[in-house]
């Protein structure tokens, strides 16, 4: 049975990409063909981390019915798809990428078909990250038919799946920033105000980021404009000056 699940190879198996091979293989949706990394070490570590797969230097000649899963950094997805089509006789199958600013498009030189796949949570741990997959949310963009099968194997994982027919993927990148990166940044000058009002910095990141996801699952049950309180949903002027 195992061997007719298609095969995907990746190129550049970060915390990410490690990460969702992973799930991906644990729940027998796929077998992990060859893993390449900047160094043979780091290939070796995201394969122990998988479980399955061959690390190695560069790709072989890959079947034309494989998959890749290429985890670079953005700015290096378009210049390595072309890198890797040149050692091709002929495109794979399929291709995707985890970018949130890229489209799948970026990929076009070394697949038939192409996507983009944006998980929208944090995997700075990975081990953490597979444990928090269910219930997370994923944007898909690109080929319809690959969309699909993709949409079916993050369902399986219990992750709620969105599907762009149309993305412009600088405006969602900006968004996904907005609720992440750009949220702890207002988070750690709260917690320097609070510090410089007098509170123990000991406990000042204890009080305010308990505040803070109150706020957010209130967000979450309420939608947003219904989640203000205190002097800025009362409409208190001179209190927020």
């Amino acid at each position: 049975m195992s061997a007719l699940l298609p095969v995907i190879h990746c190129v550049g198996c970060g915390r990410a990409g490690r990460s969702l091979l992973r799930l991906l293989a644990d729940a027998r949706l796929i077998r992990v063909g060859h893993v390449v990394n900047r160094s043979l070490a780091s290939a070796e570590r995201a394969v122990a981390f998988i479980g399955s797969g061959t690390p190695v230097e560069q790709l072989p000649l890959l079947n034309t019915g494989d998959g890749l899963l290429v985890g670079l950094p953005e700015s290096e997805l378009q210049a390595a798809a072309q890198s890797l089509a040149e050692t091709m006789v002929e495109p794979v199958d399929f291709a995707f990428h985890l970018s949130a600013s890229q489209p799948g498009a970026v990929l076009a030189s070394a697949a038939k078909r192409v996507a983009s796949l944006h998980p929208a949570m944090a995997f700075a741990e990975p081990q953490q990250a597979i444990n928090q997959f269910a219930g997370s949310w994923c944007v898909l963009e690109g080929d319809a038919e690959l969309c699909t099968q993709l949409r079916l194997w993050l369902e399986h994982l219990n992750a709620h799946v969105v599907v762009a027919d149309t993305l412009d993927k600088t405006l969602y990148h900006a968004a996904a920033m907005g609720a992440s990166n750009l949220v702890l940044a207002t988070l750690g000058m709260a917690q320097r105000l609070a510090v410089c009002a007098g509170v123990p910095p000991e406990s000042a990141q204890g009080l305010l980021t308990a505040l803070a996801l109150r706020n957010v699952e209130a967000a979450q049950e309420r939608g947003i404009a219904e989640a203000f309180t205190g002097p800025m949903e009362r409409g208190d002027e001179r209190a927020v000056e």
